[in-house]
C-alpha cells in the first residue's frame, strides 16, 4: 500500500511539475506588438489566458478577496506588469499561489499518513507551494529589470540620434527607436508607440511606459522628454545630456554593488583566511605554554 501511496504521490507531483511549466510557456510568449493595436492587444491578452488559470481564478477567487487585502493585490498587480506578465492579474496569481499551498498541504499530509511519519514537518514542509509562484515572480522581475537597465542608455542614445537626424517627430522616432533596440525595452517601446497612434496622449503614455519598466534610468528619460516639450528646448539636445547621466547612473550602481560585495566578502576572509593563519601562528606557542604549565 506504501508503494501505491508513493506511486501516486510521485504522479501527482508530476503532474503539478508539467502544469508549472505548461503555465511558465504561456507566460513567456509575446505579442508582436509592432503590429497590433491596441484593441487587438487587449483582445489577445484576454484570449491568451489559460483554463488552468481561469479555474484557479473562479476557485479561489472569493479566498483571495478575503485573504489579502488591496494594497497587497496592487502590489501584486505592479509587479506583474513589470515583470511582462500582462495576461495574468494579481487575482491570478494569488489563486495560483493558495492552489500551491493547498495541493502541497493535501499532498504531503496523505504522504505522511501513509509513511506513518509524524504530518507536522510536512505541513511545514508544504509551505513550498505557497512560495514557490513568489520566487518564480521575483527571478523573472529581477531578470527583466536587469536587462532593461542595461539597455537604457542606448535607449537613450538611439532616440536623441534619431531625433538629431532630422525628418521625424518623437511618435516615429519612438517607433524607429523600438524595432531597433529590441528585447523587452523594444516591446515597451512599440507598446508605447501604439498607444500613442491610437489616441492616448504621448506624456501619459510614457508615464505608463515607465511605470511597466520600473527602471530608475527609464523614468528619469520620460521626466527629460516631457521636461522639454514643456519647456520648449530640442528633445535631442537634452537627451544627449541625459544618456551622460545615464550611463553615470548605470556606473554608480556598479560600484554600489561591488562595495556591498567587498563587505560580504569580510566574514568569509575571517572564516576561511585569517582564523587559520592566527591559528597557525599561535599554535606552536600555544603547545609550548600547556607544555610548561604542566611541569
Amino acid at each position: 500500500m506504501a508503494d501505491a501511496a508513493f506511486f501516486a504521490g510521485i504522479l501527482t507531483a508530476g503532474a503539478v511539475f508539467l502544469g508549472g511549466a505548461y503555465l511558465d510557456a504561456r507566460v513567456r510568449g509575446r505579442f508582436s506588438l509592432a503590429k497590433l493595436s491596441v484593441e487587438r492587444l487587449q483582445s489577445s491578452v484576454s484570449e491568451s489566458r489559460s483554463a488552468a488559470v481561469s479555474f484557479l481564478a473562479h476557485t479561489f477567487g472569493p479566498a483571495v478577496l478575503v485573504v489579502f487585502p488591496d494594497d497587497v493585490r496592487l502590489r501584486t498587480r505592479q509587479r506583474l506588469i513589470q515583470a511582462g506578465i500582462y495576461h495574468m492579474d494579481a487575482a491570478d496569481f494569488l489563486a495560483l499561489k493558495l492552489a500551491g499551498l493547498l495541493g502541497m498541504v493535501l499532498f504531503v499530509v496523505t504522504l505522511a499518513v501513509v509513511s506513518g511519519r509524524s504530518p507536522a514537518w510536512s505541513v511545514l514542509s508544504s509551505g513550498i507551494g505557497y512560495v514557490l509562484p513568489e520566487v518564480w515572480l521575483d527571478a523573472r522581475l529581477k531578470r527583466r529589470r536587469a536587462e532593461i537597465e542595461k539597455a537604457a542608455p542606448d535607449f537613450a542614445v538611439l532616440l536623441s540620434a534619431v531625433l538629431a537626424a532630422g525628418g521625424v517627430g518623437i511618435n516615429e522616432a519612438l517607433k524607429e527607436v523600438g524595432e531597433r533596440i529590441g528585447g523587452e525595452l523594444g516591446l515597451e517601446v512599440k507598446r508605447t508607440f501604439i498607444e500613442i497612434a491610437s489616441g492616448k496622449r504621448r506624456g501619459e503614455a510614457l508615464e505608463a511606459m515607465a511605470e511597466r519598466c520600473g527602471v530608475a534610468e527609464i523614468s528619469e528619460v520620460v521626466r527629460c522628454i516631457r521636461s522639454a516639450e514643456r519647456f520648449g528646448v530640442p528633445i535631442a539636445e537634452a537627451l544627449r545630456d541625459m544618456a551622460a547621466q545615464v550611463y553615470q547612473m548605470r556606473r554608480a550602481r556598479a560600484e554600489e554593488k561591488l562595495g556591498r560585495a567587498q563587505v560580504a566578502v569580510i566574514v568569509p576572509m575571517m572564516l576561511f583566511f585569517i582564523l587559520p593563519l592566527l591559528l597557525m601562528l599561535f599554535f606552536p606557542a600555544i603547545v609550548k605554554l600547556s607544555v610548561v604549565l604542566h611541569t
